[in-house]
């Protein structure tokens, strides 16, 4: 049976229309783009299980500029998007519109496109690849999704988001995440200092997983219903002064049925991994010593895919 893709997102504002493909996606072959001081409209082609070719949008334009580039990315046989990143910026009365895109593949890095003013974001994968967008557009690209499709059987992972200071941690490659049972975040006035985990395997079984990061910090436990699932994680990452690269200052923890956090201080770099369409966060990874330096996600598309 074949993996089904995850969709991400999306980042950027709430202003122009939502529009989105109307087939399973299963590669990206091009995207095509116009940028100015912000996205203009993107579109591309991708093709569905089996194998037919797929176009989408444009989406965006109808401010009708004529914008400073146009790129068009056409990717080989054996390549695919790893990475995708940008800027969240304004342009006339819109507050928030797609100010730049750059995509990151196995092969290439294309752009940035755009003049990059405003908030950063990035989504980072690991053993995944991005096979096609949706979006919110109207007279620009206003907001942008992903969606992400596992090179291999099971989950996706993505990230981590922070700094690269501290010690690799993460779950057993054979316990294949389904479900968190509970989150136990320690955290202080400045920084998140540590986190464990307990989560359902594919086969039904229950794992601990940490404490990862220091020994200091208040705890504070997320234990889930059992009809919640953790939705999107996000946080901000600075550098803190005691370390030499930045560290996890905040995180908050969102389900279908509430909202956990913040957890520390808001400051710093925002990043955040909003999953859709019943897709759910059923494990973390990143990098910890004194602190939590780094966090990453994995995500299933859904319960049972």
């Amino acid at each position: 049976m074949s993996s089904s893709a995850v969709k991400v997102g999306t980042w950027g504002g709430d202003r122009g229309s939502p529009v989105d493909i109307t087939a399973a996606p299963r590669r990206l072959e091009s995207i095509s783009l116009r940028w100015g001081k912000v996205i203009d409209w993107i579109s591309f082609t991708y093709r569905d299980g089996d194998g037919n070719l797929h176009t989408a949008g444009p989406w965006g334009g109808a401010a009708k500029g004529q914008g400073e580039g146009d790129e068009n990315i056409t990717l080989d046989a054996s390549e695919y998007v790893t990475e995708v990143a940008g800027t969240i910026g304004p342009i006339g009365d819109a507050p928030h519109t797609i100010s730049s895109l750059k995509f990151v593949t196995n092969r290439a890095t294309y752009g940035p496109f755009g003049r990059g003013a405003g908030t950063p974001f990035n989504v980072p994968l690991d053993n995944a690849s991005v096979v096609a967008m949706f979006a919110r557009a109207g007279d620009y690209l206003d907001a942008i999704g992903f969606y992400v499709l596992p090179l291999e059987m099971g989950v996706v992972k993505i990230g981590p988001w922070g700094g690269e200071g501290g010690l690799h941690w993460d779950i057993p490659a054979t316990a294949t995440p389904l479900r968190l049972d509970s989150i136990t975040v320690c955290s202080s006035l400045a920084v998140v200092d540590a986190i464990s985990f307990r989560y359902w395997d594919a086969q039904g079984v229950k794992h601990d997983a940490g404490p990862w990061g220091g020994n200091d910090g208040d705890p504070y436990v997320i234990a889930l219903e059992p009809s919640e699932f953790l939705t999107e994680v996000s946080g901000t990452f600075a550098y803190i002064g005691t370390q030499p690269t930045d560290a996890v200052t905040s995180l908050t923890f969102v389900t279908n049925l509430r909202k956990h956090g913040p957890f520390g201080d808001v400051d710093g770099t925002p990043f955040s991994v909003p999953v859709r369409d019943g897709g759910r966060i059923g494990a973390l990874f990143g990098r910890g010593w004194d602190y939590i330096d780094a966090i990453g996600v994995y995500v299933r598309a859904s319960a049972g895919s």
